[in-house]
């Protein structure tokens, strides 16, 4: 009993080569950002708060200024920490008001394939 059911080792579709490379090009690259995160951590971090840089003239000399705070990487941070918060989405018909549908009968009663069509026409009250 049991002889033919269950897990067996080797079953199953074999895995197309391009899926493997795939596979293993994925694998490479969730192990470098494994090892760099701190750095790419503390790179976001100063996106989201703002961040001072230099950078050198013609002359020689240094220019320091602040780069202003980056809105989409503090969100994004945030997102990554506490969960993206839920959207709504409303939906409404003309001019706000309620969609309204209407069952329309077949034009003629040769028509066999036809059963009722929706439609999105507001209908008044009546």
């Amino acid at each position: 009993m049991g002889k033919n059911g269950g897990l067996r080792p080797n079953a199953g579709r074999k895995k197309a080569n391009h899926t493997i490379a795939a596979e293993a090009g994925r694998a490479f690259i969730v192990r470098f950002v494994e090892e760099q995160r701190a750095k790419i951590l503390q790179a976001q971090l100063d996106l989201a708060l703002g961040h001072y840089e230099a950078e050198e003239q013609k002359d020689g000399t240094q220019r320091v200024y602040f780069k202003a705070p980056d809105g989409k990487a503090g969100e994004y941070l945030l997102n990554q920490a506490y969960g993206k918060p839920k959207e709504t989405t409303e939906h409404s018909g003309l001019d706000g008001q309620p969609i309204t549908f209407e069952w329309l009968k077949s034009p003629s009663s040769t028509d066999q394939g036809a059963g009722p069509k929706p439609s999105t026409t507001p209908q008044s009250a009546g």
